[in-house]
């Protein structure tokens, strides 16, 4: 397994650049730090995580950090913050993106939900259920579309490609403090698990079209043994006709 394994620091050295470009485009200044990028990884898993991090990436730039005017105006350093970090967890690895921007505005994913007809004006939800609607196909709270954002085409995606690699993906956010999204990925693709049925004396394995992958043989027992309660007439096998007690009749006499 060791030999399928490979740092995921191949797909951190990808986003300096992708921040520093788009910070300048949108007028913010943002540092990204990066910590755990000699984690190592199912390369496998690392090839296909990399698309759902740069939207992420891409999220926290757009949506997550301020501009500097506001951020100063709440007592917030200029510069934003973008912190990339990886470890391991026993058989996973976590992976964390977080921003100390502005949070997730919850009145304005709940007001764009009614506006598309996810939920109606009633509906009463608790914050952990507001956020989970930016995972809804086609949802966006960006007003006007750009290169990075305003399309619906991102949140829902990324918890997709996730949970296609056996994972799951997690959003927490505060307001005013910024938002974390969480990735918990499996070491490797390697180890897969498997239901077994047992059949009888015979163990299949579902996940592999019911192929029999061990089997138990009955113990033969000595010849001419037989079973607690094996009697041949209820067993249904014939009695030995030899074996048969035959009654005794008088020689009649001459």
């Amino acid at each position: 397994m060791k030999v399928r394994m490979v740092p995921i620091g191949q797909v951190f050295d990808r986003f300096p650049r992708t921040v520093r470009d788009l910070a300048k485009a949108r007028g913010k200044e943002i540092h990204l730090t990066i910590s755990g990028a000699e984690t190592d990884l199912d390369k496998t898993i690392v090839d296909e995580v990399g698309e759902p991090l740069m939207h992420l990436i891409r999220n926290c730039v757009d949506h997550g950090i301020e501009p500097p005017d506001v951020r100063e105006a709440r007592g917030k350093p200029q510069h934003g913050t973008i912190a990339l970090n990886a470890y391991h967890e026993g058989n996973q690895v976590i992976i964390e993106i977080a921003d100390d921007g502005g949070g997730i505005d919850l009145g304005r994913v709940r007001e764009k939900a009614i506006r598309i007809g996810v939920i109606g004006e009633s509906d009463r939800l608790s914050d952990r259920e507001t956020i989970e609607l930016i995972f809804t196909p086609g949802f966006s709270t960006a007003e006007q579309v750009t290169d990075v954002s305003g399309r619906g085409v991102g949140m829902d995606v990324v918890k997709k490609n996730i949970r296609r690699l056996k994972g799951i993906f997690d959003v927490d956010s505060s307001p005013g403090a910024g938002t974390t999204f969480t990735m918990k990925l499996p070491l490797t693709l390697a180890i897969i698990q498997a239901l077994l049925v047992r059949i009888a004396r015979t163990v299949l394995d579902p996940a592999r079209r019911g192929d029999r992958v061990a089997a138990h043989r009955r113990r033969r027992r000595p010849h001419g043994t037989r079973r607690r309660g094996d009697h041949p007439a209820r067993s249904g096998r014939a009695a030995d006709p030899r074996r048969r007690v035959l009654p005794a009749r008088r020689a009649a006499r001459p």
